[in-house]
């Protein structure tokens, strides 16, 4: 009988600090983020690892989405999904739940730069896995 394999990942800093945990589940993965006042699904993305269209031999990936009335974490989860998938070259399910109150420019551009530090640290496990 196989195990579920956890690994935590985290960046930034309190109040905009994000937070992910990844589960490997065979040779799949479920991966939820969350930050901000209230971590929360607020949108839910699968990637499906495939060859690129470029025919050059690269990995890709295909995503599917769904989100939540009134969030807006669904470019981040497909964002996840897509590159997940395709590093990992498995199935990827991926759930997104950051919320900020008063959210402007500035938080948004740490809370991206978050994210993306979040999903370059996971895309190295992935890797080294």
């Amino acid at each position: 009988m196989g195990k579920l394999i956890t690994h935590n990942f985290s960046s930034g800093n309190a109040p905009y600090q994000l937070e992910a945990i990844l589960i490997s589940q065979g040779n799949d993965i479920v991966v939820s983020v969350g930050g901000g006042a209230v971590p929360h699904v607020g949108a839910v993305a699968t990637g499906e690892p495939r060859l690129s269209l470029r025919n050059d031999g690269t990995m890709a990936a295909t995503a599917s989405v769904i989100c939540f009335s009134g969030h807006k974490d669904d470019l981040f989860a497909r964002e996840a999904a897509l590159r997940l998938a395709a590093t990992g070259k498995c199935n990827a399910v991926v759930t997104v739940g950051i919320h900020v109150e008063e959210l402007t420019n500035d938080i948004m551009e740490s809370i991206e730069a978050n994210f993306y530090d979040l999903l370059e640290q996971m895309e190295a496990y992935l890797v080294s896995d």
